[in-house]
């Protein structure tokens, strides 16, 4: 004859066996690394508090100072190009018209833009810093995690650089009116679109 099951008494322990209280001289396991194998409290930005806006006087030195380098490489740019476009129209003896004229100044204006537009984008996305900024010691982060910008935020935000050039200056000049009224973060017009702040390095 079958006995009926007998529960015993209820515990609360489900059925798993109980476990020892930790023995005298030793402390608790700590909590293990996460799933990349670093421990949460040691990952970049894991519970850091967020980094101070950059001074303005360094953001118009850099600034500055990435303004002079930029229109030298979009002379530079231009006229190698153009010497370029003169080389192949004597050495293959195009016809020196208005149209070899009209086609090299496109390539040339093309070539110097795509030249100053990776200027402000690939130093940005590999270390946050173009190389006026690195002078004055400042960087770009991202503003929702403050590590290093991606490639996409970087390449807006050189766009933007870029635009605000067009109409005489005047949008870089709307963009630091931006950066001094924002006393907390002290973001511009490129930043803003980018979602980007520049801190201290």
């Amino acid at each position: 004859m079958t006995q009926p099951f007998d529960p015993g008494p209820f515990d609360g322990s489900g059925g798993r066996p109980p476990q020892e209280p930790p023995r005298p001289g030793f402390a608790p396991a700590a909590p293990g690394p996460g799933p990349t194998g670093v421990p949460p409290e040691s990952r970049p930005g894991a519970g850091a508090p967020p980094s101070a806006a950059a001074d303005q006087t360094r953001r118009l030195a850099a600034a500055c100072v990435d303004l002079v380098l930029s229109v030298l490489i979009l002379y530079a740019g231009f006229i190698l190009v153009m010497l370029a476009n003169l080389a192949a129209v004597t050495l293959l003896q195009l016809p020196d018209n208005q149209v070899s004229l009209t086609v090299g100044m496109v390539l040339a204006c093309a070539v110097a833009l795509a030249a100053t537009l990776c200027y402000h984008w690939l130093p940005v996305a590999r270390r946050g810093q173009t190389p006026g900024k690195r002078i004055a010691g400042i960087r770009v982060v991202a503003a929702a995690t403050g590590l290093p910008p991606s490639r996409g935020q970087a390449a807006g935000r050189a766009a933007v650089t870029g635009l605000l050039v067009l109409p005489c200056l005047l949008g870089h000049l709307v963009s630091g009116i931006l950066v001094a009224a924002d006393e907390a973060a002290g973001r511009s017009l490129p930043d803003r679109a980018a979602r980007t702040r520049v801190v201290a390095a």
